[in-house]
């Protein structure tokens, strides 16, 4: 990941004391550079303001002053403690006050000749990175680390860098002297060019061969005032051209509009969850004919976004998605192709599961849950379909149970026709291939419960309900379970 450019120290520029309070757990902590080294420090919110301005005073101590007394006799040459005072309008805060009360916006903290700005719950960047691979037409998507803040009350900015000679460090050296982005002046003399001022953006083809900056800035969500400070990131490497993969330009051609009101695009996808891909006995056993490269995290994601996006689907059901991978990485791009979604992890503590998404402009969702295959088989209205299984041993019994199989239901309303529902079923069966009788199983259940919902929204009056069954079935068409889902 491109790491984030820290603002070297500068003496003409006002020192900062950034104080986080947390009421509800009696605890603050304060941030500020004392002797030219950053300071973290975490004291009880009803502490005596007296016993932290001490602790300041014995940071700000030279060492050896800190030892006369024990082993060293006085010396003229050991600078005596620096005074330490927390002031607010100019007036010392009194010292039995509590640190919850004490430290308050625009108070002044004093460390010998030194003053320091306190800053409270101020927004900020604690971190700011970006993938390691950049591709035209593959949306990137920052990954930001904000405190006092969120990603859409951020003011994002990205640029292209045509300065051969660009230095990061310069520019933050620039950036740290204003409070606003980037100035027109600034943008002439690095000869940077705005390009999106998104969270996201998908380069384009003017941007290949160049390097891109990405500027953060935290914002109030109502005034649009910048409250925090200015962070950037600069990608690795220069963009890239899409990489050409066999066969995949072909499959696009037939997508390259969305469909109409009159029409529906489905998509049913399995990812291949990074669980499974950052095993190197999958690597070695499973994949052995793939290279390092193509199961890269990175590198997939990207792919695996602009693949999505290009089909043009109005609803997509994904199977092994990671939890991660879809709140950082896919879920904001999607939502920024105008889809909105939902994520169900498997049962059990696999950290992957199931995504339904769906177009925003031509759906509402009524309804989204998730159901654990094993826990449902349970229910009495099952008890027929459960005794059916138990004639085939304990054995199947206990694999069917321990499972961590679910079906992910969402509900949706056609806003072009409110009386059409629409039922999305999206569910990823058993892959072991010695057991198919285990899939059929989930699949009768699964089945059962959609016929269920599809009797329940006929009853509304003038619902035409229409069912889309997709996943991951691990079956081929000569199998058991495609013929019960083709004949009953």
């Amino acid at each position: 990941m491109a790491a984030l450019h820290p603002s070297p120290p500068s003496t003409s520029l006002p020192r900062l004391a950034l104080v986080d309070l947390y009421p509800e757990a009696d605890k603050l902590t304060i941030h500020f550079s004392l002797n030219g080294k950053v300071r973290t420090m975490d004291r009880a919110g009803s502490e005596q303001l007296k016993k932290c301005l001490q602790r300041i005073q014995l940071n700000a101590t030279d060492k050896k002053q800190r030892c006369v007394g024990k082993k060293n006799k006085p010396s003229e040459s050991v600078p005596p403690s620096p005074t330490v005072a927390l002031l607010f309008n100019t007036i010392p805060v009194d010292l039995e006050v509590c640190n919850s009360e004490a430290w308050k916006e625009d108070c002044v903290l004093r460390v010998g000749t030194d003053e320091y700005q306190v800053r409270v719950n101020t927004p900020r960047v604690l971190s700011l990175s970006l993938p390691k691979y950049t591709f035209e037409d593959c949306p990137i998507i920052p990954q930001a680390v904000l405190r006092h803040c969120e990603t859409d009350t951020c003011h994002w900015s990205y640029y292209r860098i045509e300065d051969a000679g660009f230095s990061g460090e310069t520019l933050t050296l620039a950036l740290s002297h204003g409070t606003v982005g980037l100035s027109d002046q600034l943008i002439s003399a690095f000869k940077l060019v705005e390009v999106s001022d998104r969270f996201t953006y998908s380069p384009r083809a003017g941007d290949v061969g160049y390097k891109l900056l990405v500027l953060c800035q935290p914002q109030d969500p109502l005034s649009g005032k910048q409250l925090g400070i200015n962070q950037f990131v600069i990608t690795l490497n220069e963009v890239q051209l899409f990489p050409e993969i066999e066969g995949q330009v072909d499959r696009f051609v037939w997508t390259k509009q969305p469909t109409d009101t009159n029409h529906l695009r489905v998509l049913s996808y399995n990812l291949l969850a990074d669980v499974w891909t950052n095993n190197k006995g999958c690597q070695t056993v499973i994949y052995p004919y793939c290279s390092a490269l193509s199961i890269d995290t990175d590198y997939r994601q990207a792919l695996t976004n602009r693949e999505l996006i290009s089909y043009n689907s109005d609803i997509m059901c994904l199977q092994e998605v990671g939890k991660r991978r879809y709140s950082d990485y896919l879920k904001p791009a999607m939502e920024c192709a105008g889809f909105s979604g939902h994520f169900a992890n498997k049962a059990g503590e696999m950290p992957e599961g199931e995504v339904v998404l769906y177009r925003r402009d031509r759906f509402e969702a009524i309804d989204v849950y998730s159901l654990h295959s094993g826990e449902y088989m349970k229910i009495e209205e099952n008890s027929v379909l459960h005794n059916s299984m138990r004639l085939w041993g304990g054995e199947v019994s206990y694999r069917f149970y321990m499972l961590g199989t679910i079906f992910q239901i969402c509900i949706l309303k056609d806003k072009s026709n409110p009386e059409r529902v629409f039922i999305v079923a999206n569910t990823h069966l058993h892959s072991r291939p010695s057991v198919p009788y285990i899939r059929l199983f989930q699949m009768a259940l699964l089945v059962r419960h959609v016929e269920g919902l599809v009797q329940r929204y006929e009853k509304k009056e003038g619902n035409t309900v229409c069912v889309l069954l997709c996943g991951d079935f691990n079956s081929t068409p000569n199998t058991g379970l495609i013929e019960y889902l083709q004949t009953g």
